[in-house]
């Protein structure tokens, strides 16, 4: 993670995703959510998603896409501390595919 840091650079840009020099930029898109969220601590859950899925050898669009996912699924826990437990990553990815195009 961290020489993902010193080499690249990621700017967190809410529900429009993240944009992401790898070394061209990219935009790596998060997916639709709709009701009422909590919004607090969503950026220590893009980048908790972002370190594990680093740590699990994906490159960099695939990380900040399991970032994206996690605090997608963090938004969505109200009055509680949002955590994103691995069973939940999976129907995310599908509501994902289904809101957006796949990956290069």
């Amino acid at each position: 993670a961290a020489m993902w840091l010193r080499k690249q650079t990621g700017v967190l840009r809410g529900g429009d995703g993240i944009l992401l020099s790898d070394p061209e930029w990219t935009v790596v898109r998060a997916g639709r959510i709709e009701g009422e969220i909590n919004s607090t601590g969503t950026g220590g859950s893009i980048i908790d998603g972002c370190v594990l899925a680093l740590c699990a050898r994906a490159d960099h669009p695939q990380a900040a896409l399991i970032g994206n996912l996690v605090a997608s699924i963090t938004v969505r826990k109200l009055a509680t501390t949002g955590t994103a437990w691995p069973h939940e990553l999976a129907p995310q990815l599908e509501l994902w595919h289904a809101q957006n195009d796949p990956l290069p």
